[in-house]
């Protein structure tokens, strides 16, 4: 890939990760939103400011994409890049809702899964490269607002966790012992 077409890349793909960022901000809004609602007595004036607020987020979301090239999708062609240079960051989320610590603790199994792999690759069936990651993890309960629930990093074939919340722990220990079930059964 030649410098120019690798700047293009970053600036792409930090607009696309920031516009998921915005779009997951616009999503929590409109949950708040809903709780608003249902509350005994609703304040129309903040239910209209969180919605126009939501609104504006959606369509900075929906800008921040269109400057991008649209949404990444595996159907997009490549542009004639080779590879990604080596150390490249890349930035994406996770999100999971509603789950519960077993639903929590096959996440973190198809993490381990991924990490011993090692390798991704794209439009492709198969990896080219190993790779590192790091997750700033936080945790929303009843459709609370998100705390810090500590960092989760996937190198060296594996997912560890530092500072993690007791139920986020004990879902990962859980996928430790998936992970040795599944190990003979690759079904």
């Amino acid at each position: 890939m030649n410098e120019e077409s690798y700047r293009a890349f970053l600036e792409s793909d930090a607009k696309i990760a920031e516009a998921k960022i915005v779009e997951g901000e616009a999503k929590d809004i409109d949950r708040k939103v809903r709780q608003r609602r249902r509350a005994p007595e609703p304040d129309p004036d903040e239910i209209a400011r969180l919605e126009a607020e939501s609104q504006e987020l959606e369509e900075k979301a929906e800008t921040l994409r269109e400057e991008a090239g649209g949404a990444v999708n595996i159907q997009q062609p490549l542009g004639g890049w080779e590879a990604i240079p080596e150390e490249t960051r890349m930035t994406h989320r996770m999100r999971l809702r509603g789950v519960t610590g077993d639903e929590l603790a096959w996440a973190f199994l198809a993490l381990r899964l991924l990490a011993r792999e090692g390798r991704l690759g794209a439009h492709e069936s198969h990896g080219e490269g190993y790779f590192r990651a790091e997750y700033d993890l936080r945790l929303a309960v009843d459709g609370g607002d998100f705390t810090p629930a500590g960092t989760l990093r996937i190198e060296d074939f594996d997912v560890q966790i530092e500072g993690a919340n007791p139920e986020i722990e004990a879902a990962r220990e859980r996928s430790g012992s998936l992970l040795d079930e599944t190990a003979g059964n690759p079904e």
